[in-house]
């Protein structure tokens, strides 16, 4: 059923609906279907992070037919299941969709590029790989049954098949059996068990990979786990979920590529329809139209594209589409709406060159570096081509637990203060990496020599800030608006000063108590261009890259360094939030449009509120669940 490339052309899996021109001729109309439209079970709508693992749990029994309709392509290429390589991808419009946001007075007046991967597999085939389950406390505030951590747990089990070959800790918190592969990630870089190290002396809790029966920890400082093979090879979820030979051997799945929904078909009330339901799906590929029926249609498009499938199907708020002259079908203002994105600002620092990526792109240095890079990568399975966008720690807390403390010979200095490692859901994420946050090679002052660029990652994981997503036309190929508010509520500035307050507390403690050579390159008070912190704020008679106490850096610089650095880290969520309340769009438990029968929405969209955590992890636990409670209802 399946060719060599892993595709089934969309003639032989849907009717063309000849005379029709993909966008306004299909959106803004209601029309008839082909009669000799084939019928499916189910149709998934996107073969991403969450798609892939519903199109393969619904039909690993053999009984129901699922078609997966996806934009992109299926890809089995080397440099795919190369972690470092293939997160760069995220970069290249084959692999990831672009779209720039709406400028934002936030930052500066600046757009900033959301990302959204293109090919089976979707994000997870072109992110950093990191596994972050989440703790049970962040579930849990979003007051929805069946979705607590404890009740996620076994989800998140049941897809894992980690690798824990550094056992460092209760190996019952995993799961063993699942088809997509974790594992724990070595430390390559100089600076990672300093980072642990300085963060426990803030009072932050430590622990080697943060799991615990309790699930992952709340607030903590860890080293990080990834969605890899033993042997360092990325896995995404297409790699895990529908690999070639599922494909082949499905008869009752068949997989679609380059295929772009136009809408679902929504019919009723009428007669034989009390309520409003799908039936069916409009897609285009290559200029042509395509009609597939099913009564069970679950959108799996991400926190961008799902949203603006439903707009298109006239499902949302009016004043959105209907200037568009797209027919309403149900009113839910929450479609497109709560849009949130965690906000990351760098904070960049020389170090000693053999813990920064630096010699991968200077001219010097390059082709021998990359030479022994992909040694040890294709013969040992190790090095910098294994790593998760060179980030192999983490610290997360809370600002309500900063504090201000007198420290004797060293002045004012933050602690982090009465945490929980369990209950104190974080709104901070501190992160190191051996790369730059920057569009460009840095030149800042200090780089070169014996000392390369490296930076720390401030992320503001629970922002308050709210934004949203608007498709601009009914044609699919014109992309949506996308508004995400950044930092609009002042709470979120003030939370991420004090964050960088702490995180350069922290970086200052690397240097001066465990003797890592570390120093400013690009972060408030210093001047980067010309080295030396501004305002007079240096001690006489110290070395020029000491720290100044980050409580003496004034804050109107530390808001300008967020300003102009700032940017979203691609964890959009919550653009068609389940809930009980009227803004809702999907129906808790089920994961149903709310007023339309057969149509679910299963992806980080349907999140209440976006997690502290790296999503990918949740989104197929999700998606396991909602593909087990479908099985247990039939």
């Amino acid at each position: 059923m399946l060719s060599s490339r892993h595709d089934v052309g969309p003639a032989r899996c849907a009717a063309l609906a000849p005379g029709l021109a993909p966008g306004a001729d299909i959106v803004t109309k209601d029309l008839d279907p082909p009669p000799d439209a084939p019928s499916y079970d189910y149709i998934v709508l996107g073969a991403g992070t969450a798609g892939s693992v519903l199109a393969s749990r619904l039909s690993e029994s053999g009984t129901r037919s699922v078609l997966v309709l996806e934009r992109g392509s299926y890809l089995a290429d080397v440099v795919g299941r190369i972690p470092l390589l293939s997160n760069a991808r995220a970069f290249q419009a084959r692999y990831a969709t672009h779209v720039r946001t709406t400028p934002q007075p936030g930052l500066g007046g600046r757009t900033s590029t959301v990302q959204v991967g293109r090919q089976v597999g979707g994000s997870s085939a072109v992110n950093a790989t990191l596994y972050t389950r989440g703790c049970h406390a962040d579930f849990d505030s979003w007051g929805i049954p069946g979705y607590t951590g404890s009740d996620l747990e076994p989800f998140f089990k049941r897809s894992q098949a980690h690798s824990h070959e550094l056992r460092t800790e209760r190996a019952d918190v995993y799961g063993y059996e699942g088809p997509w592969a974790t594992r724990d990630m070595p430390q390559l870089f100089g600076f990672s068990k300093p980072f642990v190290e300085a963060a426990g002396a803030l009072g932050v809790p430590t622990s080697d990979y943060g799991m615990s029966e309790r699930g992952m920890m709340a607030t903590g400082a860890f080293f990080l786990q990834t969605s890899q093979t033993a042997n360092g090879s990325r896995h995404h979820a297409g790699m895990a979920y529908l690999p070639s030979n599922v494909l082949k051997a499905r008869q009752n799945l068949t997989l679609c590529v380059e295929s772009c929904v136009e809408k679902v078909q929504i019919e009723g009330p009428n007669d034989d329809n009390k309520a409003h339901k799908a039936t069916g799906v409009w897609f285009s590929s290559k200029g042509k139209v395509y009609y597939a029926r099913s009564d069970n249609v679950i959108l799996s498009s991400g926190a961008i594209f799902s949203p603006c499938i439903l707009q298109r199907s006239g499902l949302g708020s009016p004043q959105v589409f209907e200037p568009l002259r797209i027919p309403v079908k149900v009113a839910l203002p929450g479609v497109g709406a709560h849009f949130k994105d965690h906000l990351a600002v760098p904070l960049h620092f020389r170090g000693p060159m053999r813990d920064s990526c630096m010699p991968m792109v200077l001219p010097a240095t390059a082709l021998p570096t990359l030479i022994r890079q992909a040694w040890n990568y294709f013969i040992h399975g190790k090095g910098w081509f294994t790593t998760p966008g060179t980030l192999e720690t983490v610290a997360y807390l809370s600002t309500e637990q900063i504090q201000l403390m007198d420290d004797g010979d060293t002045g004012s200095r933050l602690r982090v203060q009465g945490t929980d490692p369990h209950k104190d859901v974080p709104d901070i994420e501190i992160s190191f990496e051996a790369f730059w946050a920057a569009e460009d090679m840095p030149r800042f002052h200090g780089l070169g020599g014996s000392h390369g660029v490296m930076a720390a990652l401030v992320y503001l994981v629970k922002p308050r800030s709210v934004g949203h997503v608007h498709i601009k036309a009914p044609d699919p190929s014109v992309l949506p608006e996308v508004e995400p508010n950044s930092l609009q509520e002042e709470d979120d500035v003030r939370r991420l000063v004090l964050a960088i307050r702490l995180a350069m507390t922290l970086i200052k403690h690397m240097r001066e108590q465990l003797a890592y050579d570390i120093g400013p390159a690009c972060v408030p008070g210093w001047d980067d261009s010309k080295g030396g912190w501004k305002d007079g704020l240096a001690k006489r008679g110290g070395d020029e890259f000491d720290f100044v106490d980050p409580q003496a850096i004034a804050e109107k610089d530390i808001v300008e360094h967020i300003r102009k650095w700032g940017f979203g880290v691609q964890h959009m969520a919550s653009t068609c939030a389940m809930g009980t309340d009227g803004d809702a769009a999907v129906e808790p438990g089920s994961l149903m449009v709310k007023g339309v029968e057969g149509l679910r929405v299963c992806d980080v969209s349907v999140m209440p509120e976006v997690l502290s955590c790296h999503p990918q992890a949740a989104a197929i636990a999700i998606a396991e669940k909602l593909a087990a409670d479908i099985e247990s209802s039939e």
